[in-house]
């Protein structure tokens, strides 16, 4: 799903468990991960909401998040922020990053 206002987020952020993905049109580096990530988050961490920024046309929220760079995932756990990637990351950091605080969460 596509978020393009900041009020949106506020009440997204309320889930139990979401991640933020922005990225931009011209970010090729953005395009090839989004589907590992979203693949893995539906996989692995199926209780994990995944929502979409795309920073020029939402740049509110960009800033309310401080993202100066794409990719950027951020990760919230009962509406606080747990773990940020900018840049260069991959799918199994993220996986690693997030496997102990979910199953915690969730078992």
């Amino acid at each position: 799903m596509n978020i393009s206002t900041l009020n949106q987020t506020e009440g997204l952020l309320k889930e139990t468990a979401a991640a933020l993905y922005f990225s931009t049109p011209t970010c090729s580096v953005c395009h090839s991960l989004k589907p590992h990530v979203k693949e893995l988050l539906s996989t692995a961490f199926p209780k994990i909401a995944f929502y979409e920024v795309n920073i020029p046309d939402a740049p509110e929220i960009s800033g309310h998040f401080t993202v100066f760079t794409a990719p950027t995932l951020i990760i919230f756990f009962e509406g606080k922020e747990y773990k940020r990637f900018t840049r260069a990351f991959g799918v199994l950091e993220v996986r690693q990053a997030l496997e102990r605080p979910y199953e915690l969460l969730f078992s």
